[in-house]
């Protein structure tokens, strides 16, 4: 079995690490065309290689991507990211009427005639690309029986079965219409929380302490940073108690799901509501919401006057189109504040609070962050070319607890992540 390492001779992805996402990310960057047919696509997928996508495309490869309705599984709002990915990606979606479609398979072809696939069992979710168990085999062009030359054959089947149909903005509208998320169905409340009462731990205990001391003091806004597993959508609900309603947002529906939980055991006599999969259920007690589905630009009622009491707006992970934020701006009369970031450092860059936000940008390295582009080999970008951005600086953590080989691979000799 191959270890979870990203060295290009690794033929086996066992998951539960980087392996197969770097090695998607490598093909991603000098392949000349790649399909993809994937059972489920999810936001939390798509969040991981959106920009890797993007990069691709304008580089001159040509993408398309295959994936079904089947169980209803897929999010629409990762497949509208990927529509908007310009130039575009040819999105097909297999209508399943309940037969089943599970094949997981990534090809690449490369200028000079050589390919690559990765088939096996992940999909386009965080969990099928990094963080579940999931074994996925690479297959290459030069292997004895000219595999990757049925693969092509058999996608192209699918692609092109008149079981398929272009992914558009009208079939997505009429997939919401229908489609009843299966993980909201089983959160949804049936019957009041039967669980025993949960008092807070005593970190949780602490941070809520200092949240009311906060309150005492005058303040209205305050921000708890805390490690993954010490209870954070918990402390949300207990935070919550002394407020009739609460609005919790998140960008992934497992969260939300996980959330109602959470909520459902603090506060077991409270109604649920969904903002999500073309429910808009706002009238209750608890109101649970996706990112995708608060489209303010979508609301006719949107603009200035809603906007009085905002003081700003911030937006992270990968720059909004420019469209988006012009209208924004036109809308609202609020230039938004475009930053770049992840868990593993915090905030690395942002335009400037006071001075020109420049849309399609995530402006400059901030404060005691070095930020660097690099390309193959690690030798650095010239301007304006596709690269890996490296950073360093304190804000950046050690290591991945537990994990020192995988530590050692995120890791440049001279420190930069």
């Amino acid at each position: 079995m191959a270890d979870r390492g990203t060295r290009d001779a690794a033929r086996l992805h066992v998951g539960q690490g980087a392996s197969l996402l770097l090695a998607l990310r490598r093909e991603l960057a000098c392949c000349s065309a790649a399909s993809f047919a994937v059972s489920f696509v999810m936001d939390s997928g798509v969040s991981l290689l959106e920009a890797d996508l993007r990069a691709a495309t304008l580089r001159g490869a040509r993408l398309r991507l295959l994936t079904t309705d089947y169980l209803d599984v897929t999010e629409p709002g990762a497949l509208r990211r990927l529509l908007a990915v310009q130039p575009a990606i040819v999105l097909r979606a297999f209508e399943s009427r309940g037969r089943a479609f599970h094949p997981k398979a990534w090809l690449f072809e490369r200028a000079d005639g050589s390919g690559r696939a990765f088939v096996g069992s992940a999909n386009l979710s965080r969990s099928g690309l990094a963080e579940g168990v999931e074994w996925t085999w690479a297959v290459l062009a030069s292997d004895p029986g000219a595999p990757m030359v049925e693969l092509a054959q058999r996608f192209d089947e699918c692609f092109e079965s008149a079981h398929t149909v272009p992914v558009t903005e009208s079939w997505l509208k009429s997939y919401e219409s229908r489609r009843r998320s299966r993980l909201l169905e089983a959160a949804e409340p049936q019957e009041p929380y039967q669980n025993p009462p949960v008092i807070p731990r005593a970190v949780q205990a602490l941070a809520l302490d200092e949240l009311q001391r906060l309150r005492d003091d005058g303040e209205r806004r305050a921000l708890v940073i805390a490690a993954t597993g010490l209870g954070k959508t918990f402390l949300a609900a207990f935070d919550s108690l002394g407020f009739r309603r609460v609005l919790f947002v998140a960008h992934r529906e497992e969260l939300l799901t996980q959330a109602a939980e959470a909520f459902r055991a603090i506060r077991p006599g409270d109604s649920v509501g969904w903002v999500v999969a073309g429910r808009r259920e706002i009238d209750r007690e608890l109101v649970f919401a996706s990112v995708q589905s608060l489209r303010l630009l979508l609301d006719a009622a949107f603009g200035r006057e809603t906007c009085r009491n905002i003081r700003l707006f911030v937006s992270g992970s990968a720059p909004l189109l420019k469209e988006t934020f012009d209208e924004f701006k036109t809308r609202s009369g609020h230039t938004i504040l475009e930053r770049y970031g992840m868990t593993e450092g915090g905030m690395f860059t942002s335009n400037p609070y006071e001075g020109e936000r420049r849309g399609g940008t995530v402006g400059f390295p901030l404060p005691g962050t070095s930020l660097q582009i690099v390309g193959a080999g690690g030798a650095a970008a010239k301007p304006g070319a596709v690269g890996q951005i490296q950073v360093k600086g304190d804000n950046v953590f050690v290591g991945y607890w537990g994990m020192p080989e995988k530590t050692k691979e995120e890791f440049t000799a001279d420190g930069y992540f």
